[in-house]
């Protein structure tokens, strides 16, 4: 049996930055996949584009799917993990939009005067990751003005975390940062080991075991809900939450009075928790509008996970989101019509509950040889925007440091960790939580 101090289980966004920010103490971090290289999927080229790579996840060899679904579509198709070292850090977008206020008010005051407000006397969590993510960009700024209104509503450049790199950009991860961590790969962790109501070391898939004292689960939130069952306490389900999202994406000839190129985002309020993404792109045949509506999707009794199967709901405030998100996107579709010289054509929406018309089918047209030339509306399946969240959440199975109630010595890392998880992006807040778990460890 080998041993270090702190097992992080999942070497992917939130298990590398934990592992990047906790000093003084033998940290291993256990990665079910290879270590591919630090090279995020929009930089790397070959035969095999970002665009299939997130399509056509079979084309991955790092797509990993670790539970069922009991509701498919949702859940399943692009629904999945990258088992790799890096995970979906290497995949991501980059988006570091805030959690809403709104949101953060069924959080733990205090993680939220410490991602808001000041940590530890100094800046808050927030504004430290910002400021480490902006030296990371080298002063690169995305090309498009800071703002842009349409429909009579103000759309602000989205801030992203992205930088040029090789034959195209790349997202932040701590590996493209520089960080190497000591790390176990290649082989799952299957069991937390216990003794006394406290942790004493991990259990891999091949049987080998690595002693230790303290467990960060960093693996996802599905997984994290897997590994929690295991411990018994507590038991399952597990709430799950993803995001409720939809909207549509019209091809025009570059001739067109377009808007400028680039990603823009609208932020909602609290009675429509939602956040508007419009994103321009110049494709081979036309310039691509895809514009959607994010919005959070609220805790629902139904919707749990009882591992390995994932059972996803919609409730009703979750329905009545949707209809209010149409009547949105078909007030902004208004104005755009007007603004590309086109006909403003009335928006008929797919069954959300069954995802009939997914953006995953209508990319692929969208960026092809003879693109439509009117607006084709999509819905996404739940858990697949990859911003699960909520199994294992502060104020229901979390204690204010981290701490899995019932189990000394083990803590929760990622989106599993959030109450809420609002309409924005959880990778700002996933990044900052991080480094305060890692402060607590540190401690």
């Amino acid at each position: 049996m080998t041993g270090a101090d702190v097992v992080i289980v999942g070497g992917g966004l939130a298990g590398l930055e934990v592992a990047r920010h906790l000093t003084g103490r033998r940290v291993r971090v256990v990665e079910a996949g290879p270590d591919a290289g630090p090279v995020h999927v929009n930089a790397a080229g070959g035969p095999v584009s970002p665009l299939q790579t997130w399509l056509e996840p079979g084309l991955d060899p790092y797509f990993w799917r670790p539970w069922q679904t009991a509701r498919p579509p949702h859940y399943a198709g692009v629904a999945g993990l990258r088992r790799r070292l890096g995970g979906r850090s290497l995949y991501w977008q980059g988006v570091t939009l805030p959690i809403e206020s709104w949101a953060l008010g069924d959080w733990p005051q205090e993680i939220v005067r410490d991602l808001t407000g000041s940590f530890r006397g100094g800046p808050s969590l927030y504004d430290r990751v910002l400021a480490d993510l902006d030296s990371w960009r080298g002063g690169y700024t995305p090309a498009g003005p800071k703002k842009i209104t349409i429909g009579g509503y103000e759309f602000c450049r989205t801030p992203r975390a992205i930088r040029p790199a090789g034959v195209g950009w790349e997202a932040y991860s701590a590996l493209n940062a520089g960080f190497r961590p000591d790390a176990s790969l290649g082989s799952a962790v299957e069991q937390v080991l216990t003794s006394g109501g406290r942790a004493v070391g991990v259990r891999l898939a091949g049987g080998d075991r690595i002693s230790c004292d303290t467990v960060v689960l960093a693996a996802g939130t599905v997984e994290n809900a897997r590994l929690a069952a295991g411990l018994s306490v507590p038991a399952s389900p597990y709430p799950i939450v993803d995001k409720i999202t939809q909207g549509f994406t019209v091809a025009v000839p570059p001739s067109a009075p377009l808007p400028p190129g680039g990603a823009y985002v609208w932020r909602g309020n609290a009675s429509l928790r939602t956040n508007v993404l419009l994103n321009v792109d110049a494709g081979p045949a036309a310039v691509v509008i895809n514009v959607g509506a994010m919005g959070e999707q609220l805790v629902d009794p139904a919707g749990v996970v009882r591992p390995p199967v994932v059972h996803p709901a919609l409730g009703p405030d979750d329905v009545s989101l949707v209809a209010q998100q149409r009547s949105l996107l078909r007030e902004i579709w208004c104005d755009l019509a007007g603004l590309l010289a086109l006909e403003p054509v009335d928006l008929t929406f797919p069954d959300f509950a069954t995802a009939e018309r997914t953006l995953e089918m209508v990319l692929p047209d969208m960026h092809g040889p003879v693109p439509p030339r009117t607006p084709v509306t999509w819905s996404r399946a739940i858990g697949t925007e990859y911003h699960e969240a909520g199994t294992l959440a502060f104020g229901h199975l979390l204690g204010n440091g981290h701490d899995l109630q019932g189990v000394r010595g083990v803590h929760v890392a990622g989106p599993a960790a959030f109450p809420r998880s609002g309409a924005a992006n959880p990778s700002l807040t996933t990044l900052a939580l991080a480094r305060r778990l890692a402060a607590v460890l540190t401690d």
